[in-house]
């Protein structure tokens, strides 16, 4: 067979099963990326909390509940990022090194740093050790 016959083969092959993907690679990096709104989503809610506790804070107005509630919120975004580092790791394992997870690495570095100088001014409002206990205790339900 000729080589011009054996690449029409192929491009006939192809239109048949459409590009050869991993549907399994496929499927986990669309968790990673949902993953990723979702950290993205409440990162930006948890910030409207604390911008409106820290006004609240300044005018002596600070609600009982509001702490437990930022708490949690912080200990929910540990869980997210801690799930996005499980994600990629597993990814990685999987699949190996590829340009999404490369892109999507880098892109949740950039996030996180962002996500935490923002939240560094409201840090004197949130309880750090006890989300961290709360996170341990999390991840002991599951390991």
């Amino acid at each position: 067979m000729d080589e011009g016959k054996n690449k029409n083969l192929m491009t006939n092959i192809k239109s048949i099963f459409g590009d050869l993907k991993n549907l399994h690679a496929e499927e986990c990096e669309n968790n990673l990326v949902l993953t990723c709104k979702e950290f993205i989503q409440h990162s930006e809610k948890f910030l409207t909390v604390l911008i409106y506790e820290d006004e609240r804070d300044k005018k002596n107005q600070r609600w009982f509940s509001s702490k437990t509630f930022i708490q949690r919120s912080m200990s929910l975004s540990l869980m997210h990022e801690l799930l996005i580092h499980i994600l990629i790791d597993d990814y990685k394992q999987k699949y190996n090194e590829t340009s999404f997870i490369n892109k999507i690495e880098c892109f949740i570095q950039n996030l996180l740093v962002e996500n935490k100088k923002n939240i560094e001014p409201y840090l004197y409002l949130i309880d750090t050790n006890a989300c961290e206990k709360e996170l341990l205790e999390y991840l002991d339900i599951f390991i």
